[in-house]
């Protein structure tokens, strides 16, 4: 099965626009929390997701196709971010954790979902890409899941 250029591009507009929804709310989480560990930890997600973020327009970029400016991604994860801040602001930390849980649980199925469907049958950049993310946003979920648990 070949991936047809409409199907993918799509795929990568809409991991652009979710990574971007992610690493602008760990960055605003990382300046509103008060909690050492969680500003670190914060950071360190802003900075992961920024960088899929930026490889994922040179793909959309070397595949010629347009970058897509506005939000592709389900209004399910500007809600996400919308807990998260109400969360920070009760300085509630099992509120914080849930609400960011979350939103990685959302993160990764989508990646899922993506690779599953779109690049299931095919072996290219584009799939190696994705997985690479997914690898390296799965283990920040399992980060946030193990704090969650222990609170």
């Amino acid at each position: 099965m070949k991936v047809e250029k409409n199907n993918s591009t799509e795929a990568l507009n809409t991991l652009l626009s979710l990574n971007k929804y992610r690493f602008e709310g760990y960055e605003s989480a990382t300046i509103t929390t008060e909690e050492a560990d969680l500003k670190i930890l914060f950071a360190r997600f802003a900075t992961t997701s920024r960088n899929c973020h930026t490889e994922l327009i040179a793909e959309l970029n070397k595949l010629k196709a347009a970058v897509v400016k506005g939000n592709m991604a389900s209004g399910k994860f500007f809600r996400i971010w919308a807990d998260a801040k109400a969360a920070l602001k009760s300085k509630d930390r099992k509120a914080i954790l849930s609400a960011c849980e979350y939103g990685e649980d959302l993160t990764t199925a989508a990646y899922e979902k993506i690779l599953d469907t779109i690049f299931s049958e095919t072996e290219n950049e584009q799939k190696q890409l994705l997985v690479s993310h997914h690898k390296r946003l799965s283990a920040e979920h399992e980060s946030i899941k193990s704090l969650y648990e222990k609170c």
